[in-house]
């Protein structure tokens, strides 16, 4: 019979042989991180964004931005038709609305326990835009000539923004990743929503200590 001292050594060395078939991916002692960002935004807008990220040991975020989005102009009329010239200038001239947006943002990291190297960052935040939007619409030409068939005024435009950005971070490595997620930026004049593809940089997490 087994006495308890063999049973004590039977799950020790029955505990350790499961630990060390398996490979653990663990972060050392949790310091803050600060990183870059600089990405490209799409759907019913177009933009860039560039940001600085700062994570608290407690997980906390606060982001700090700039971006620059453009759309179709809110007050441009359905039959509203670019003009040879606009088209050649990829549409540099065109009915447009644009924002210069600079914005403060917090959130949550939410991480993954098997996956040291993917999060989940909850962000969100306020902005002010300085742009311009495209209005005073007046039918001047037919459809499909040099100039577009409308005749448009160009103003000034300033607005407080509610952002709505989450991303799921992939920190390939301690120092470069990449992050992904929706984009929805909702003013008094319209809504945006998009999704954004962004390369993050700088000290993104903790190095991996490999036990086997």
């Amino acid at each position: 019979m087994l006495n308890k001292t063999s049973v004590y050594l039977l799950l020790v060395v029955f505990f350790a042989g499961s630990t060390f078939t398996e490979v653990y991916a663990q972060e050392t002692v949790q310091k803050p991180f600060v990183y870059g960002q600089v990405g490209l935004e799409g759907g019913n807008f177009g933009g860039v964004s560039l940001a600085g990220t700062y994570i608290f040991p407690s997980k906390y975020v606060v982001q700090v931005g700039y971006q620059f989005s453009v759309s179709s102009a809110k007050e441009r009329p359905a039959d509203y038709h670019a003009g040879a010239i606009d088209l050649l200038t990829l549409g540099i001239s065109s009915a447009k609305d644009t924002y210069n947006i600079f914005q403060v943002s917090f959130g949550k990291i939410l991480e993954l326990n098997k996956h040291p190297k993917t999060r989940f960052n909850l962000l969100g935040g306020l902005g002010v835009s300085f742009g311009t939007k495209a209005t005073n619409f007046e039918f001047d030409g037919t459809a499909f000539g040099l100039d577009p068939n409308y005749s448009f005024n160009t103003e000034n435009a300033t607005l407080l923004i509610v952002l709505v950005q989450p991303k799921i971070e992939f920190c390939l490595s301690h120092r470069n990743g990449i992050s992904v997620g929706p984009v929805l930026k909702i003013t008094e004049r319209e809504t945006l929503y998009g999704f954004s593809v962004n390369y993050i940089f700088g000290r993104l997490r903790n190095e991996i200590a490999i036990i086997e």
